[in-house]
């Protein structure tokens, strides 16, 4: 059960850093912190605050700034080295990723591939993980791949391609919107070859290059860069050379800009340049018209600062910009022109835009109406009248939910409607941009460009529980053992987070400066501890000593914050270490060895050791000699309180040292194969005391041999990428060592000799026939066995396999590793059914059986609140028996922002008709606007789309309200109910969809606030249903269109006793098996081996009544059984099955499957075995054919046709056709020969079923031509169509149809002429203008045999008697397989 409190929003967090430090001997500052205790919402931070700190950990003293190219020196030097397939110092270390899959990171730069005409392969820059691409940016969950691993650690901020060769691209680097010297770039970066590889421009490589905000390629091939240090450069020779054509350090033809420093450029559709010059400072918008040669000033910034730009693509008179205020860091205006920049238009810009506008906008105009603007701060905005007004669509709190902080917006080519958006949660996407109210999905799914600062990890062997802090994502929690969604359990920028090794029921995590959270639930919720909001250092160094439940914190230069009871009070006092002005602490570590000692590093290069720290501490300084810079990390061995290690996040100096006499001596361990570059984390290794771990800028570095100068380092980064790493933490109870890196989210490995098996899926909840991946999550296998059905027979061998279950229900999956140890998960997965209609409270709807007709999962947010059982809490009772499905049986709501729903069986309902879906609710609130909303949605397209069902209609109790915020549309149900209530809502508009699903979901928004009490709101007990149902016409439990195509193919597992629908990628379907024995056939194929829509002769045998159907399958097992028993069902389509019937004058009573040894086209009479008890369905789904027989054979190839020789037929039914005369039907059928006829029952088609309307007596025995006719006074239908059909019955009360006779008012669809009658050698037909489809005929003689055939006929057609003899014959009339017309003509020779 989903218990809500683990998602209380509270975002802060911890961090382990592993330090050592001493303390002098000071008395404590007369300072006693007094925390706040609060549930205040963390919000999203200020980046330029961690660009500042991260500039201070990696600045070269020597230098003053960050040396970035040693990092791209060192980058190719690893590559270089791994291309050469050197070893890593500590061997078979091999990372596993665990995501999250529904958390991403900052993303700058998006753009759809032009080489592309599909337009869905998509590029996304990350300023931490790299250059990544999506083959198929609107799938669902997108697949994310990273282009090229050692581009991993650049700070991607735009990408654009040459018009002229659209193979040739560009993107830069650098992360220019910063007050600091923040996330320096690696100049620019070209690619020829459609962005598979990337050289870096040489011509890039100097300080004008160090922040690129915009790349741009104009028509003629020209490069425009926009530069913070170099103002707007420009290429003419494809990023050879660069000359400066807008800056204010250079002379320039027009108008000179007053700063260098360019924010944004963009081109207008007729070729004109717009540049935006200011990034702390102001300056204004510049315009060029002839390449960027001269510059002319068409705006004058006054108090704004940066300005983000966007042409419209439709009109290039049309230029919008959005400008920010340097006092407030808000937008300031809204700038329109239209009139190509001679006058601008100041209007508002959206209010409460974003507090830190110099850091996050996005901005893009419709490619088709110049009117439409989509623009994004800390939300997304639309105007649809040229910026006059703003709509907030999105939000970062609420619903529709998209993260906080956009960089970018960017339309589809050519569409108003598919739109991305770049943030510092990775990848949105709308579909319905045009809408008033546009949805919205995370489409970041393996995009996992996280950027964590910190980890830790249970203590118990084999969990796979972790915490993590990441940049402006919170503090997220991992449960899984694969990749998967993790939950914020608290939010704004994630700092240290801790977990008691001694006691796991606690758990830390931290904010910003000195503002904590606590757990005391074992990670369930969490309360602020918000000790300063104002002092320590924005991810401040942390570190929990698990034996005394200590908490040390930095707190200032020379000073560090006790907390002596952070388990249960909020006890701290203030410590100073040190008096002669030191730095601030910068790494925290507590000795393993003596108790209550301290280890502390600072941000200018010392290191002191803290005895005592948790009572009167006595300091100590044992800083090295030589040691400079930043402090990043301390570690003491465990057992050895002598043996230290610290290492150094600074470019420029010796960063790694060891000491092996408690810091008296120390020795630089860097060697010569470390690359200069930031030091974030050290540990030794418990493999050994000369074995550590490095966490880099470029991944996790090892030694196993500690050697002062000698010491040899290589990367260890297999499975792992070459990505900035941050933190290192180690579980000793298994071995298991996880690295938190900042832009590639969380990875794990593991040194253990303890062998254990586990597995996990990517769903636990899917449909029937959809395919499900399972991960190997053991420790220690070699190899594996796998069993997703429970029937002991291994499906799998494969580390990763991906499974399709075809029948529905609870599936139990076991793993086995290493030929003996498993793990099994007992009704692991739930697999939703495809049923009928109509679908009733017996059927499963009340909950009381089948309870996996239902199944649940998160949409957003991470929490699943849907459980079925018995209710308790406030909503205790159900509507009928013991069970409901519920928001939580026991428990309130979660107080967060999440969305998650519960789905129903897939439904066929593709026959005509009323359609009416009802459930009884019973709901929990305390007002309307609660922040708790429930809605249903459908979808017919397989759950790729889904569609809100109904409007609020209060008669029916179909929803509560048509103004929630937490609905999408604003219609949903709200409001409380305190007893269960019947809604209905009307569904037929449904009608005619063969895979129709509905999911009921429940909407929470977060930060809801009613009366000033931030709580009330998610104190209620949520939403209760029962007793769902489907009403309607009859429709077959399968429902999906019968294939046709020759090869189409399926293949599913079948096991003992399973029923299997094979079904194929085309979603119809080819054949269904039941396996009547215990014999497993392992994965077994079906395939159309031939196909067509006529006959064909069976093998030697050529009479025309014993032909088959054109159509045949093989069925091919794995494992046959020569004597299984097994029941079959085959399907055609109405047009297959006419065909049949029409060239062998048969009737489906005598249809047969037939099977042969091999391929049925191959097989004869004499070995040709039949099925028994076959069963003849002529109205699956509607009105097509399903034949089902029994074997008791292996399988092979199996047809359709007749059982042996052809049995006596009660008519030999030669024509059945009819024409509208004035308000009634006249019916007219002729018979070649009858036997033993008793009567013809006269049936009509009414809605969707053929009803009884009369009869006309049977000549009994006759062996020669016999003519009826019926009259139906029916003046109207409401289609126009009147459809019949004739019941042929015996007198044994034996029975058979006819063919489907269709007419229609008149004027007839198909008025035919033909003459003359009685013909000799030719006969003329001449066809209505109003026939405008293909047409075939047969003539058919009085014994029923075709005697001519003819195709595709022309309006006017001559045909040739030749051959054909004297008498009566029929001609019958179709198109596309359908009956037209049937006429009788006579011949005379």
């Amino acid at each position: 059960m989903i218990n809500k409190n683990n998602l209380a929003l509270l975002f802060t967090f911890f961090c382990l850093l592993t330090l050592r430090y001493f303390l002098p001997n000071q008395q404590k500052i007369d300072a006693t912190v007094s925390p706040i205790i609060s549930n205040k919402l963390d919000k999203k931070t200020r980046a330029d605050l961690a660009n500042l700190q991260n500039f201070e950990m990696t600045k070269d003293p020597a230098l003053g700034y960050v040396p970035r190219e040693r990092l791209w020196l060192a980058t190719k030097e690893l590559e270089e080295r791994q291309n050469a397939k050197s070893k890593a110092s500590i061997p078979g270390i091999v990372w596993r990723e665990r995501g999250p899959s529904n958390v991403s990171g900052r993303t700058r730069t998006v753009l759809f591939d032009p080489n592309d005409a599909a337009n869905k392969r998509v590029f996304a820059g990350s300023v931490s993980g790299g250059l990544w691409v999506a083959n198929d940016i609107y799938a669902s969950p997108t697949s994310w791949t990273a282009v090229d691993e050692f581009l991993e650690n650049l700070a991607i901020t735009s990408i654009a391609y040459d018009p002229t060769s659209t193979t040739t691209m560009y993107f830069g680097t650098g992360e220019g919107f910063s007050n600091s010297d923040a996330v320096r770039g690696d100049g620019i970066f070209k690619s020829t070859d459609g962005g598979s590889t990337w050289t870096q421009l040489s011509s890039t490589t100097n300080s004008l290059f160090n922040y690129t905000q915009k790349i741009v390629v104009d028509a003629t091939g020209n490069v425009y860069a926009a530069t913070r240090n170099g103002g707007i450069q420009k290429s003419t020779n494809g990023g050879t050379s660069w000359s400066t054509v807008l800056s204010n350090l250079v002379p320039a033809s027009g108008t000179n800009a007053t700063t260098t420093r360019a924010a944004d450029i963009e081109i207008a559709a007729n070729g004109d340049i717009y540049a935006a010059m200011g990034i702390f400072d102001s300056d204004g918008i510049y315009k060029s018209t002839n390449s960027g040669t001269a510059w002319t000033k068409v705006y004058t910034a006054s108090s704004e600062e940066r300005i983000e730009l966007a042409c419209a693509p439709s009109n290039s008179d049309y230029v919008y910009a959005l400008t920010q205020d340097a006092a407030a860091n808000d937008a300031e205006n809204f700038l329109r022109t239209t009139n190509g920049g001679t006058s601008w238009t100041a209007l508002s810009p959206p209010t409460g835009f974003s507090a830190q506008t110099w850091y996050n906008i996005g901005l893009s105009v419709d490619p088709n109406d110049e009117t439409n603007v989509y623009t994004g701060g800390l939300d997304l905005w639309k105007s649809t009248n040229s910026g006059t007004s703003f709509t907030r669509v999105a939000y970062w709190n609420s619903v529709p939910y998209v993260h906080a902080d956009h960089h970018i917006v960017v339309f589809a080519p050519g569409s108003s409607d598919s739109i991305l958006f770049g943030n510092d949660g990775g990848v949105f996407l709308t579909e319905n941009g045009t809408s008033a109210n546009p949805s919205f999905r995370f489409q970041s799914t393996s995009y996992n460009v996280t950027q964590f600062y910190s980890g830790a990890i249970h203590p118990t062997a084999n969990e796979n529980y972790f915490l993590a802090g990441a940049q402006d994502n919170g503090s997220q929690k991992f449960t899984s053992t694969s990749v998967s969604a993790t939950t914020e359990v608290t939010g704004g920028d994630g700092g240290f987070v801790f977990i008691d090794q001694n006691d796991p029921t606690y758990q830390f995590t931290s904010y910003t400066r000195n503002q904590y959270a606590r757990s005391t639930n074992g990670g369930q919720s969490f309360s602020n501890i918000n000790i300063s909001s104002t002092v320590g250092k924005f991810i401040n160094p942390t570190d929990y000593d698990n034996d005394a439940f200590v908490m040390y914190t930095s707190y200032g230069n020379g000073t560090y914050l006790r907390w002596t009871d952070p388990r249960t009070g909020i006890s701290t006092s203030v410590i100073n270490f040190s008096a002669s002005g030191t730095g601030e602490p910068s790494a925290l570590f507590c000795d393993p060895n003596t108790a209550n000692r301290l280890y502390i590093g600072t941000d200018d290069g010392e290191i002191w050791r803290i005895n005592n720290a948790n009572t009167t501490p006595t300091a100590s300084q044992i800083t090295g000699a030589g040691m400079l810079g930043y402090v990043s990390s301390i570690d003491v061995e465990d057992g050895d309180a002598t043996h230290l290690l610290a290492t150094f996040s600074s470019y420029g100096v010796n960063q790694v040292w060891e000491s092996t006499n408690s810091g008296t001596s120390w020795t630089v361990l860097d060697g010569t194969s470390l690359p200069d570059m930031p030091i974030r984390w050290g540990m030794f290794s418990p493999l050994g005391s000369d074995s550590i771990f490095l966490a880099t800028e470029l991944g996790v570095w090892t030694t196993d041999d500690a050697n002062g100068a000698s010491t040899v380092w290589g990367a260890s980064n297999s499975g792992l990428a070459n990505v900035r790493t941050d933190m290192l933490q180690w579980r000793d109870s298994d071995s298991t060592l996880i690295a938190a890196t900042h832009g590639r989210g969380l990875f794990s490995t593991s040194f253990s000799k303890i062998t254990t098996a586990d597995f996990a899926s990517n769903k636990q909840t899917i449909y029937s026939s959809s395919p499900i991946s399972f991960f190997d999550a053991s420790i220690g296998a070699t190899s594996w066995a796998w069993d997703f059905d429970n029937d002991g027979t291994t499906d799998a061998t494969t580390q990763n396999p991906s499974w399709t279950y075809t029948t529905g229900g609870y599936k139990t999956v076991t793993l086995e590793i290493n030929g003996s140890l498993t793990a099994t998960k007992t009704n692991y997965i739930t697999v939703i059914p495809n049923l009928g209609t109509p679908y009733t409270t017996a059927d499963g709807g009340n909950f009381e059986s089948n309870g996996w007709h239902f199944g649940s999962e998160s949409l957003a947010g991470g929490v699943d609140l849907w459980e079925l059982g018995a209710p308790s809490n406030a909503i205790s009772n159900t509507a009928s028996g013991s069970s409901v499905w519920k928001t939580d049986l026991d428990a309130d709501i979660a107080k967060a922002g999440y969305q998650c729903a519960l789905y129903s069986p897939s439904f066929n309902m593709t026959a005509s008709g009323s359609y009416t879906l009802g459930l009884d609710y019973r709901m929990e609130a305390v007002h309307s606007q609660v922040p708790i909303g429930v809605y249903v949605e459908y979808s017919i397209d397989g759950g790729t789309l889904w569609t809100q069902l109904g409007t609020y209609d209060a008669a029916n109790n179909w929803y509560s309200t048509s103004s929630h915020l937490v609905a999408p549309s604003g219609i949903c149900w709200s409001h409380s109910r305190l007893s269960y209530t019947s809604a209905t809502v009307n569904a037929s508009a449904l009608a005619g969809n063969s895979d129709v699903r509905f999911r009921v979901v429940t909407a929470v928004a977060d930060g809801w606030n009613l009366g000033g009490n931030p709580t009330v709101g998610y104190e209620v007990d949520g939403f209760s249903l029962d007793n769902f149902s489907l009403s309607g016409p009859a429709n077959d439990a399968i429902g999906l269109p019968v294939e046709t195509n020759q090869n189409a193919t399926a293949t599913a597992n079948l096991g003992p006793n399973e029923t299997v629908n094979f079904i194929s990628a085309n979603n119809k379907i080819l054949a269904t098996i039941q396996n009547l024995s215990t014999h497993n056939y392992g994965a077994t194929t079906v395939t159309i081996d031939n196909a067509g829509t006529s006959t064909q002769n069976f093998s030697t045998n050529t009479a025309a009544r014993q032909q088959i159907m054109d159509k045949t399958l093989t069925v091919i097992p794995t494992t046959n059984n020569a004597s299984g028993s097994y029941q079959i069902t085959t399907y055609f389509t109405n047009a297959e099955a006419s065909a049949w019937k029409s060239n062998t004058s048969q009737f489906l009573k005598n249809f047969n499957q037939i099977k042969s040894p091999n391929s049925i086209s191959s097989g004869t009479v004499a070995n040709t075995v039949y099925g028994t008890s076959p069963s003849v369905d002529s109205t699956y789904n509607g009105s097509e054919l399903a034949i089902t027989a029994t074997y008791n054979t292996g399988f092979s190839g199996f047809g359709g046709g007749l059982t042996g020789s052809a049995g006596p037929l009660p008519a030999e039914l030669i024509a059945f056709y009819g024409e509208r005369e004035g308000s009634r039907s006249l019916l007219h059928w002729e018979t070649a020969s009858e036997l033993n006829t008793s009567t013809f029952e006269i049936e009509r088609l009414n809605d969707t079923k053929f009803e009884y309307i009369g009869s006309v007596g049977a000549a009994g025995n006759s062996r020669s031509i016999r003519t009826y006719i019926y009259g139906d006074n029916l003046p109207s239908t409401d289609n126009g169509k009147f459809t019949y059909r004739l019941k042929i019955v015996d007198h044994n009360e034996e029975y058979e149809y006819s063919n489907v006779l269709v007419l229609l008012e008149a004027p007839s669809l198909a008025p035919i002429t033909i003459f003359p009658s009685p013909a000799k050698d030719v006969i003329n037909i001449q066809l209505s203008n109003e026939i405008n489809d293909k047409v075939d005929l047969k003539i058919i003689n009085i014994k029923g045999e075709v005697v001519k055939k003819l195709e595709d006929i022309a309006q006017n057609e001559k045909v040739s008697l030749t051959g054909i003899q004297s008498g009566t014959h029929f001609i019958l009339f179709s198109r596309k397989g359908t009956p037209l017309e049937t006429r009788k003509i006579l011949i005379i020779k």
